[in-house]
């Protein structure tokens, strides 16, 4: 038998390692997004593997948050200019 009060703290528990979660989840986005802007600024090729590099991120992360439309700004092994670099990772 489950009591109200073990089912509030579980949904807290949820709740606070999904918050936990989005905040990590965050913070690698900056990173991320930190990292293009010093290839950029250091005129270094921008692909999924430097800016994994530069900004501490896996590749598996970039991939997973980087949408169609943002492909073409960060894509393996070629270089890009500024367009669309704010919007790279998501």
């Amino acid at each position: 038998m489950t009591s109200p009060d073990r089912a509030t703290a579980a949904e807290r528990r949820a709740a606070a390692l999904r918050r936990a979660a989005q905040a990590k989840q965050h913070q690698a986005e900056k990173r991320a997004a930190t990292a293009i802007r010093e290839l950029l600024k250091t005129r270094q090729d921008i692909t999924f593997r430097s800016v994994a590099r530069t900004g501490g991120v896996s590749l598996d992360f970039l991939y997973a948050h980087t949408d169609d439309s943002d492909r073409p700004a960060v894509s393996p092994g070629v270089a890009s200019g500024p367009p669309g670099v704010d919007g790279v990772v998501r």
